[in-house]
């Protein structure tokens, strides 16, 4: 099976933005095209320790 490793995965994304609101906190990143161009959205609630990963576009 042909994939990448953690530290491939990691180098290939780019911090796009971060928005905050007064309840959820987002972090988009850009794939490089591992993902067919989508954007990964990760949501964190201010108030809870586990996040959502989400693909967008």
């Amino acid at each position: 099976m042909n994939g990448i490793s953690k530290e491939e995965f990691t180098n290939n994304l780019e911090l796009l933005s971060i928005q905050v609101d007064s309840k959820y906190v987002e972090y988009w990143f850009d794939d490089n095209d591992m993902y067919g161009g989508h954007s990964i959205v990760v949501t964190k609630k201010h108030d809870e320790d586990k996040m959502e990963v989400n693909l967008e576009g």
